[in-house]
C-alpha cells in the first residue's frame, strides 16, 4: 500500500496531527511539530511559508521531510489516538561542508481544540529546574511579538531578550536555565497536558486572542558534523491527574 504524501505550503496548510487521550476525546491536540529550526544564528528550516512533504504511515504516524541550506528535518508522531502519551521523534541531518555547532528547535504542541485548557491560569503550570525544583510558571510584564497578538510566558525572575536572540530565536535566551519539563493542568484540575524532551532550553506558554493556542518546547543541540545527525526524543502527555504527577513520569522516562 502507498503511504499518503501531501505537500506543505504556510502553517495553516499543516496537516491536522490529532492526539487525543481515548478516556478525554474532548481535548485533542491540534498538532505537533517543528516551528522552525536554528543552527549558529541562522534559520535552516521553518515551517512558514516553505514547502515540505508530509508522510502519513500505515502505523498512523506522519513524518516531514526538506531540504533547505543544507539541512535535513525528518520527525514522527509515532502513535496517536492514545491512552496517555505519545514519543515524538526529529532527526535532524547536517548535508552541508560545515559543522553545525549549536542549535535548537522550537516545537509546537498546539491545543487550540482542547477546550478544557482554555482560560490560562498560571498556578496550573508547573516546570522543573535542575537546580532549584519544581516551580510554578510566573508571568512577567514584559511582552512582544511579532504580530500583536502573542504574548509569552517566561519563567520568572530571568533575563528576557528584547527581541529574537541568536542562536536560540523567538523568547529563548542564552541565560535562561535549562528546563526540559512542562505542564499545564485543566480548569478544573482533572486533566494534564505536558511536554518534555531529553534537553531543552526555556519552555514557555503561547496566547493567541480569545483562546490559548500552544505550549512550546525548546530542544537543544550540537555539535553535528557534516553528514552527521542529532536526533531529538521526546514525550507529549495527556492523563488525568496532577501536573507533577507527569514530572514523576518524566523522571521515569528520561532519567
Amino acid at each position: 500500500m502507498t503511504e499518503n504524501i501531501i505537500k506543505l505550503v504556510g502553517l495553516n496548510q499543516s496537516p491536522n496531527v490529532i492526539f487525543y487521550s481515548l478516556k478525554n476525546p474532548r481535548n485533542p491536540i491540534r498538532y505537533i511539530c517543528p516551528e522552525w529550526i536554528l543552527v549558529d544564528e541562522r534559520r535552516i528550516w521553518t515551517v512558514h511559508g516553505l514547502q515540505g512533504v508530509f508522510q502519513f504511515h500505515k502505523d498512523g504516524s506522519i513524518s516531514v521531510e526538506q531540504e533547505p541550506e543544507g539541512g535535513v528535518l525528518r520527525y514522527r508522531v509515532e502513535m496517536y489516538p492514545s491512552t496517555e502519551e505519545i514519543e515524538v521523534t526529529f532527526t535532524i541531518i547536517n548535508q552541508s561542508e560545515h559543522p553545525f555547532v549549536k542549535g535548537c528547535a522550537g516545537i509546537c504542541v498546539d491545543f487550540r481544540q482542547a477546550p478544557d485548557f482554555y482560560g490560562l491560569d498560571l498556578d496550573r503550570g508547573v516546570v522543573h529546574l535542575q537546580d532549584r525544583g519544581i516551580l510554578s510558571i510566573e508571568k512577567t510584564d514584559r511582552r512582544f511579538s511579532r504580530t500583536g497578538n502573542m504574548l509569552t510566558y517566561y519563567l520568572a525572575g530571568q533575563p528576557l531578550p528584547e527581541e529574537r536572540t541568536a542562536p536560540y530565536g523567538w523568547g529563548v535566551s542564552d541565560d535562561q536555565p535549562d528546563a526540559p519539563f512542562i505542564a499545564l493542568g485543566s480548569k478544573e484540575k482533572e486533566w494534564v497536558l505536558a511536554t518534555a524532551f531529553e534537553t531543552a532550553k526555556t519552555l514557555n506558554y503561547n496566547v493567541w486572542a480569545p483562546h490559548h493556542g500552544c505550549m512550546h518546547s525548546n530542544p537543544s543541540f550540537g555539535p553535528v558534523p557534516p553528514q552527521g545527525e542529532v536526533v531529538l526524543r521526546g514525550k507529549i502527555y495527556l492523563f488525568q491527574g496532577r501536573a507533577e504527577e507527569a514530572w514523576r513520569r518524566f523522571q521515569k522516562d528520561f532519567q
